[in-house]
């Protein structure tokens, strides 16, 4: 009777550890990016690996603000997957930014079959900011589009993996010229209440 309460609490110890070790989806922290003000500025965007299984593909849906343009938002101006984890075999990226500049759509797939682990350096975005200035916020998102679905990876055989995805927000900064003035200004203005103490 006592071994029998012994396997059974063996067993089902088993099946718990089985079960918590089932691969958990990778995580994508948008994270909160300064850009300078009437420019353009890169975001790079990163993934941790946390259990997941390879991946062969990832499929990029990303929205700037409410995407709609009725009040003015920074765009996409490009992207790059190169330095990152699509460098690990020769790839091809097609789409870009859609009709309204706000969202995007681009796919990176590699040409043989090969699979990465998504752990690094997952794209890098350039967004046009012309028009805005120190102050502005707005939303980065790669869920929750109005594009209708979510980013996500594929996997050999095309089987989708969905990340956990955190969104993210671009806040508009004053550029390194402006910065610069204001510090000389600053340092001018000190220096002429030393004068007069």
């Amino acid at each position: 009777m006592y071994f029998r309460a012994i396997l059974g609490l063996f067993v089902c110890l088993c099946v718990s550890v089985t079960a918590s070790a089932a691969p958990i989806s990778p995580v994508i922290d948008v994270g909160t990016h300064d850009l300078p003000e009437n420019s353009s500025g890169i975001v790079e965007i990163y993934v941790s690996d946390v259990g997941t299984p390879l991946v062969t593909a990832f499929n990029f849906r990303g929205q700037i603000g409410d995407g709609n343009g009725g009040n003015p938002e920074p765009v996409f101006a490009s992207f790059d997957f190169t330095g990152g984890i699509w460098d690990a075999s020769a790839s091809t990226v097609s789409g870009g930014v859609l009709s309204q500049p706000q969202y995007a759509q681009t796919s990176v797939i590699f040409n043989p079959a090969y699979e990465v682990a998504t752990n690094g350096l997952l794209v890098k975005i350039l967004i046009d900011t012309t028009g805005f200035v120190n102050g502005q916020s707005f939303d980065l998102k790669l869920a929750g589009t109005d594009i209708g679905m979510d980013s996500e990876y594929l996997a050999t055989g095309a089987a989708t993996i969905d990340p956990i995805i955190f969104n993210g927000t671009i806040n508009i900064v004053p550029e390194p010229a402006t910065m610069a003035l204001l510090a000389l200004g600053g340092l001018a203005m000190l220096k002429r209440r030393r004068r007069r103490a």
